[in-house]
């Protein structure tokens, strides 16, 4: 699925994909409110001012992404990956990382995030769920 036809099916009423792939994308500003992504990866894309409002991303993988200024407003993030993604400034405001890794120092300033239960590992990369061609 490109990045395209992914935007295009949201548009028209989408609201669950599981296992899609994307690397180095620039989603800035898309709305992806009330989208259910199971297991999907997003490798060092952009959400600066994206919409999550009520967004499930369990088990996704969001390494090295930007999630600056981005609307994380009641999204889910159990299990997630978002090893060295950056939550600068996004507003978290009720939404939940249960088991979910995050590297603290990349959400110091992120807005009323509730990230008690998150497994904090800055020292090491876990594997991917998924690998690019690209990786090796």
């Amino acid at each position: 699925m490109t990045k395209q036809e992914l935007l295009t099916a949201i548009k028209a009423g989408t609201t669950y994909f599981a296992g899609v792939n994307f690397k180095g994308e620039d989603f800035n500003g898309q709305d992806f409110s009330n989208v259910i992504f199971k297991g999907c990866s997003f490798v060092r894309c952009n959400f600066t001012y994206a919409n999550f409002h009520r967004a499930n991303l369990t088990q996704c993988y969001l390494a090295y992404s930007n999630f600056e200024e981005a609307n994380l407003t009641n999204a889910t993030f159990h299990r997630a990956n978002l090893y060295k993604a950056t939550l600068n400034y996004a507003n978290c405001l009720n939404a939940s990382f249960k088991d979910a890794l995050i590297s603290r120092e990349h959400v110091k300033a992120a807005k009323k995030g509730n990230f008690t239960d998150v497994i904090n590992n800055t020292t090491q990369q876990p594997r991917p769920p998924y690998k690019f061609d690209s990786d090796s």
